[in-house]
């Protein structure tokens, strides 16, 4: 699981007593997660594994199709449109909040997990939850710091 520990923000948080909890930061962290969520949810380019009419070939948003000796084709409808399955959820207790990005589908940890990923997988440019997260890092410390100014300003 990617995680992004913002250090010393209870501290922040305890001197701007006339907030409540995090609440005032609940829309940076909403937009953070959407900064990561659409990240990791774009497809890499198609590439060989899913040009059509070849022996054997993955089709996106339906599943695996195969050539048959007779010219026909078969195939098996196993897609779970990975893409759209990405997610991010609040979870709030005790004064603190989390954003948690998660995909349900069945095979996501072998696709886009940094330590399941499958190396031809990792090879086509399918781009992990961790490596988005730290693609974002940046920017997400940068929004952070930008609204505790403001809150200190304030």
């Amino acid at each position: 699981m990617a995680e992004l520990k913002i250090e010393g923000l209870e501290q922040v948080i305890a001197k701007l007593d006339k907030m409540a909890g995090v609440v005032w930061l609940r829309t940076t962290l909403i937009t953070a997660a959407t900064m990561v969520k659409n990240q990791v949810a774009k497809y890499p380019a198609a590439s060989e594994a899913n040009a059509p009419y070849q022996r054997r070939w993955y089709q996106r948003g339906w599943g695996t199709k195969w050539m048959r000796k007779d010219g026909s084709v078969n195939g098996r409808q196993t897609s779970e449109t990975l893409g759209r399955r990405w997610h991010y959820k609040r979870v709030e207790s005790a004064g603190e909040m989390q954003m948690v990005i998660g995909n349900n589908a069945s095979y996501a940890p072998f696709v886009q997990g940094a330590e399941k990923q499958a190396a031809f997988h990792k090879s086509r440019g399918w781009v992990t939850a961790e490596a988005a997260l730290e693609q974002a890092r940046p920017m997400i410390m940068r929004m952070v710091q930008d609204r505790v100014n403001e809150q200190i300003k304030g």
